[in-house]
């Protein structure tokens, strides 16, 4: 259950975000060989002309060697996810027994449920992951994202609306002499 690499892990289109907020490559891989994997490692992403993933894995599971497609996408919206199916869509045409895993700082309900429905498998920095490799499955659901900080959050339109008015009462209701008009 040794992880070794051959390079440091970093995206090959050096994206700002997961390389910048969290190491989930390493974290995946050290995934991989707590859920039972050998022999895991790192391989070369050959730079051609054909999409290609960010990231390739090869591991050793019951005996059977399988290499993971991994594709880093900072954003995990469904738009971000489709194209990382689309990427794998074409990777899997030559390598038909190559499994795909798409890591993100956070992926929301739909994005996940489109991932499993073509059988991509995840895992964000909040820890929801999904993966079938062989014997391995790994199902984990964090149920909410944690929100921000009140100080961060912008204020609600509701809020600044009620805001708005009430001082413009009250303002209309102190100067009742004034005299207001709408320009």
């Amino acid at each position: 259950m040794k992880i070794t690499t051959t390079q440091e892990l970093k995206p090959a289109h050096n994206r700002e975000g997961i390389a910048g907020k969290g190491d989930l490559p390493r974290r995946f891989l050290h995934l991989l060989s707590e859920a039972g994997a050998e022999e895991v490692r790192e391989q070369q992403v050959a730079s051609s002309q054909e999409p290609s993933p960010d990231l390739l894995v090869s591991c050793r599971v019951g005996g059977r060697e399988h290499r993971i497609a991994v594709e880093l996408k900072p954003q995990g919206w469904p738009r971000d996810v489709l194209q990382a199916v689309g990427l794998f869509t074409l990777w899997r045409r030559s390598k038909t027994n190559d499994v795909a895993v798409v890591l993100s700082d956070y992926l929301p309900p739909p994005s996940r449920k489109i991932l499993r429905e073509q059988g991509i498998g995840y895992l964000d920095s909040l820890g929801n992951t999904w993966l079938r490799l062989g014997p391995i499955y790994v199902d984990r659901n964090v149920e909410e994202r944690p929100g921000t900080p009140a100080s961060e959050q912008p204020a609600s339109l509701d809020r600044l609306v009620r805001a708005r008015s009430s001082r413009v009462l009250r303002v209309l209701l102190e100067k009742r002499e004034a005299s207001w008009t709408i320009p």
